[in-house]
């Protein structure tokens, strides 16, 4: 039991990038957005991103549907670890003091040395601020929760247990591969910003902290001052 729980710990603490979706300026209408981003999220994350505004779709203003893939850059050689996430947002009363909403469904995959783990799970995100004609300052408060995530042991860690247990004394028959619930979150609480250069070039980016509750210890991540953060550039073409 306690190799799973050390499983899922390192779940919520390994490459689970961040959207590559950080506040923009004001988006213009019917939109269509693509872009890439760079920064560090418990690793250094490559991302990329497409968004399409659909108000005419939806008949409601201000209402973006995303999608895109970020990629850790230590495991890139290897093809190991990536997050895929499909969703969309929605700005409130902008331009001008608003909100922005936004959810996502999220799919991880992530290798290490203790096995192979496929996460499900979801993102919401509030960032309430300040946006105008060609750029916007806000805060973003955002949750991650991880609702399942399948685990497939490697060898090594079924070697473990047994060299820990040889007389068969464990809690359980070895560790199993399955399905666990609910194994990990993270919250995110920062400052979010986005200028427009020209109508067709969009520049944003976000900085803040990041707490992970985990199994075994509160944080584990790097930091400013003992707190971790996370920090992430964008840049994106828009037509």
């Amino acid at each position: 039991m306690a190799l799973v729980l050390l499983a899922l710990g390192l779940l919520g603490l390994r490459p689970s990038p961040a959207n590559a979706q950080p506040i923009a300026a004001s988006p213009l209408e019917n939109a269509n957005r693509a872009g890439s981003g760079f920064g560090w999220d418990q690793t250094w994350v490559l991302t990329l991103g497409y968004s399409r505004g659909v108000d005419q779709l939806v008949g409601l203003d201000g209402v973006q549907v995303d999608a895109g893939l970020a990629l850790p850059l230590t495991q890139i050689p290897r093809a190991n670890a990536f997050k895929l996430w499909l969703g969309g947002q929605r700005f409130w009363s902008a331009p001008g003091f608003g909100l922005v909403t936004a959810s996502h469904l999220t799919s991880v995959l992530t290798s290490d040395p203790t096995g192979r783990k496929l996460g499900l799970g979801g993102e919401l995100s509030l960032r309430p601020g300040y946006y105008a004609a060609d750029w916007s300052v806000a805060l973003e408060v955002a949750g991650r929760l991880a609702l399942s995530t399948y685990i497939w042991h490697s060898e090594r860690v079924r070697d473990l247990y047994a060299e820990r247990y040889p007389d068969g004394s464990g809690a359980e028959d070895g560790p199993q591969d399955g399905w666990y619930w609910l194994p990990a979150a993270r919250y995110h609480l920062g400052v979010a910003g986005g200028w427009l250069p020209s109508r067709s070039f969009e520049l944003s980016g976000v900085i803040g902290f990041d707490y992970s509750p985990q199994v075994e210890g509160v944080i584990d991540n790097a930091s400013i001052g003992g707190v971790p953060f996370y920090i992430r550039g964008e840049g994106a073409y828009r037509w």
